[in-house]
């Protein structure tokens, strides 16, 4: 084997331990409960990565205690910026006010997910 595809083997199995580190991290992060989860480094991260560059309300313009809402469960604990939503703290309220009892999700694993976060009164 040359040096050069020797070192793209190398490469290759780091990928693939980075990728399965990864996958370990996200079914931990699952695991917890959804208050929990939002006490996460992760997700004070990943809240606060969206929360700087935006720094109004998407749907009203506030700029009054923002807060990111999830558009969806499917990803959490590797949420996308498409996955959520800047919102005031009104507009938040409303949305969820609006929206009760409405899935976010329909893969079986994230429904159970989404019925834990029911049971904690966070949706």
């Amino acid at each position: 084997m040359t040096d050069e595809a020797e070192a793209g083997l190398v490469k290759s199995e780091a990928l693939l331990h980075a990728d399965a580190l990864i996958a370990e991290a996200v079914k931990a992060l699952r695991a917890l409960t959804y208050a929990d989860y939002l006490r996460t480094q992760h997700w004070l991260d990943f809240r606060e990565s969206m929360l700087a560059p935006l720094v109004k309300c998407q749907q009203c313009g506030s700029q009054d205690r923002r807060e990111v809402h999830h558009l969806t469960y499917d990803y959490l604990g590797r949420e996308r910026a498409s996955d959520v939503r800047v919102l005031c703290r009104r507009c938040h309220g409303e949305w969820h006010d609006e929206h009760a009892g409405e899935r976010l999700s329909t893969s079986a694993n994230d429904l159970a997910w989404a019925g834990r976060v029911r049971r904690f009164g966070q949706l």
